[in-house]
Parts: structure tokens; sequence; C-alpha cells
């Protein structure tokens, strides 16, 4: 900028001491020919009196001369000023003019040739142009000056600001390490609406996925290690009783009554193990096979369930109710019967007597919810949770003598999360159980 203006000024200074010049040569070449019409000879006297009057009608500039036959026949110029290579500019026929810097100032030389009476002058003009050289140098060390003062302001700016940028990155590189150390309760908590504030946000939000999901796998193995042990108990104790029995039998005092009647629990226990092993498979199979949900008619699964749930009921002689709204729903028929079939038998199971089992389907918009109600024992607020745990049995005691597993409900659990459902339990102590599942409407087309 600074270079750019510099040339501008100096530019308009050159050619206004270029026009200047040319003014002042005419008006000393017409001084001297005003001079010559009285004296026709040529003269050194003329050229002193020529440039004498100029100066009294204040045309005399501070720096000027006039050469005659090479030498100054008028002159005011410092003799300072004037040098081999200044002689060498007005000496030559040179049209330019020549900037020459001297004793620290600055100098412009015009010269030309001046043709009067048949005799050549040469006319030097010098004109200090310091000024502008002057300038630029104090706006350079005036922008120096600012330059230094906005870098510091800059260097400052930009260091607060760069605290300001890092400090969230530095707390969440440091988050990341705690967390990475095991602390999954560790949050960043930065509140800004600027880019680190949003990838904050997705860095706490993914601290929870991963807190979620290792507290997930924490209870899986936790699971996994209840279902080990209870399935371990399950097994032992007829193992046990099978063990016990067959060594009674082995024995040579065994009568025949205490045969028939260790043959016979041996039958029951391994009976009892054929069923657990059956349970185990299914709810196994539950986990590995993928199903397809399709439309199945509601009158379809209420002849079905009817046809394989009469032998039970007419062996208990119960209250049987089973009534549907008719329409399509979305699901797999087999595992849907086998639900339904868990959750009879469990309320069968429920009852001591006067045994009423209701199976209902009632259509809600797009929602069709099918419950199975009984009037049996009902089942306590604090343990409606831990009932779809496998092996998880209320009663030990009863549940042992009418061969239950503990498996029913987990499976019923299972096929209804495979249905994108939720087994839902409303219990009451000494008065029954309802247990629903919702599933999804087809349309009827």
């Amino acid at each position: 900028m600074i270079r750019e203006n510099f040339k501008v000024s100096y530019d308009n200074l050159v050619d206004q001491n270029i026009k200047q010049y040319i003014l002042y040569r005419y008006s000393v070449e017409s001084s001297i020919r005003n001079h010559l019409e009285n004296n026709n000879r040529f003269t050194k006297d003329i050229i002193i009196r020529s440039m004498e009057k100029l100066g009294s009608y204040g045309e005399k500039f501070t720096h000027g001369g006039v050469i005659w036959n090479n030498e100054f026949a008028y002159s005011d110029i410092n003799k300072n000023l004037i040098d081999k290579e200044v002689e060498q500019y007005y000496l030559t026929d040179n049209s330019s003019f020549l900037i020459k810097k001297i004793d620290n100032k600055v100098y412009m030389y015009l010269g030309s040739d001046i043709q009067v009476s048949n005799e050549t002058i040469k006319l030097l003009n010098v004109y200090d142009i310091t000024s502008i050289f002057s300038e630029r140098e104090r706006q350079n060390e005036y922008y120096i000056k600012w330059f230094i003062v906005i870098m510091l302001v800059y260097i400052v700016t930009v260091i607060i600001f760069t605290k300001i940028l890092i400090d969230p990155i530095k707390k969440l590189n440091e988050t990341s390490k705690r967390i990475s150390n095991g602390n999954y309760k560790e949050r960043t908590n930065i509140k800004s609406s600027d880019e680190i504030g949003e990838l904050s946000k997705s860095f706490d939000i993914m601290t929870d996925e991963i807190e979620n999901h290792i507290l997930r796998l924490e209870n899986d193995i936790k699971n996994r290690e209840e279902f080990i042990s209870d399935f371990s108990h399950e097994l032992k104790t007829p193992m046990t009783s099978i063990m016990g029995y067959s060594r009674l039998l082995m024995t040579d005092d065994c009568d025949k009554e205490l045969q028939k009647k260790s043959a016979n629990y041996i039958y029951s226990e391994c009976k009892r193990l054929e069923l657990l092993s059956r349970k185990l498979l299914k709810l196994m199979e539950i986990d590995e096979i993928p199903i397809e949900l399709v439309s199945i008619h509601t009158e379809w699964l209420k002849e079905k369930i009817n046809i394989i749930m009469k032998p039970l009921i007419d062996n208990n002689n119960l209250i049987w109710i089973n009534e549907w709204e008719t329409c399509f729903i979305k699901g797999d028929g087999q595992l849907l019967l086998d639900l339904l079939k868990n959750l009879v038998e469990n309320g069968i199971k429920a009852s001591e007597k006067n045994i009423y089992i209701s199976i209902n389907g009632v259509k809600k918009n797009d929602k069709y919810i099918i419950s199975v109600t009984d009037r049996g024992c009902g089942i306590e607020d604090s343990q409606i949770e831990k009932i779809v745990n496998p092996f998880y049995i209320i009663d030990k005691s009863r549940s042992k003598n009418q061969g239950n597993t503990g498996l029913g409900l987990s499976i019923c659990d299972k096929i209804a999360k495979l249905h994108n459902s939720n087994l839902e339990i409303k219990s009451e102590l000494k008065k029954g159980t309802t247990i629903s599942i919702i599933l999804e409407v087809e349309n009827e087309e």
C-alpha cells in the first residue's frame, strides 16, 4: 500500500516539475530574445541580465543555471549539488531527468538545450523532492509500529481463542482416557452451540450407549451364570434321587414293594428330566431360528387352541372360555400356539380347585390383544418381573409335584419379543392372573 501510494505521489511530483520546467524554459528563452532585440551580439551579460530580470518578476528558481560553451554563464545552484554524474547529464543531449541523492536529500535534475541567435545554451533546474521520500519513510515507520502492535494484539487474541478452543478438546481427550480406563460414569458436559459442543453431545451420547451396552452385557453374564446355576440345581436334584434309588435296587435285601417304589420314582424323575430337556431345546430353538411374521386368521388360532387343550380341559374338569374377535393378525402361528398352551398350563397349575381359564382376543384400532386369565393363587408384585427368568419358580415344593421346570414363561417371553411385543402381567394374590400379548392387525385384503 505504501509502495503504491509513493509511486502515485512520485509520478505526480515528477510530472508537476516537468511542467514547471517547461514553463520556466519558455520564460528564459523569451527573456533572452527580448534582450537581444536591442543588442544583436549574444553575450554572457545578456544571459545574466535575462535571468536577473526573471527573478525580479518572481519567476526565479532557487536552484537553476544556464550553461554556455560548457560553462555556467549563470547559476544559483549549490556547488555541492554538481558532481561528475550531473555534469555528464547536462553536457549530454538528454531530454530525460536525473534523480540523485546528495547529503540525505533527493534532487531531481531537469536539463535541455535552447537555440537563441544561432547559439545553443543549456538550461538546468534542480528540484528538491526529498519530501515524498521522507513521507514514505514516515509512513513506513508508522505502519511498522502499528503492524507490530497489531501483531502483538493478534498473537494474544490467537492465544486466548486457541485456549478457548483447545480446552474443550483437552477435556474431551482427558474424559475419553478416563472412560477407556473403565470409568463409564464420566461425561464431558461441554455446554456450547459450536462444533465442539455438538461433538461433546455426540461423545456423551456414545458414552451413554457404551455404558448401557456394558450394563446389558453384565446383566446377560449375570443371567447366564444364574441360568447355569439353576440348571445345575435342576439336574442335581433328580440325578441324586436316581442314583440313590439305583443303589438301593442293587442291594440284595430289597423287597418287591421297595423295588417297585424305587423304579416308579426313577421313572418319574427321568420323565421330569425329559420334560426339562424338551423345554431347554425349545428355548434354544426360539433364540436361533429366525421367524417370519405372516397373516393369521384369529378363528384358526381359536380352533387350534381348542383342539390342543381339549385333553387337558377334559381331565381337569375346568371352566373354559375361548372368545376371539374375528380379524387377521401378523405372527407365527405355531409359536403363538406354544405361547397360549404354556399360559393355559401355568393357569391350571396355579389353581387348586374351581379351575377357571379364559382366552380373550380383542381388536383395538390397529392392535390385537390376546389375554389368558386364571383365578389361581396370583403373584406378588415384587415377583412379577422375575417370573420370566429361566428356572424361576415361586413355590418350588408345589411346582415340583406338578412337574414345573420354570421355563414356560421364559419361552412365552421370548415368543412375545419375536412378535415385537412384551408379556403384560397383571395379578392379585388369591384372585388370579391375566397375561396379555399385543399383536399387529393385518390388512384383511
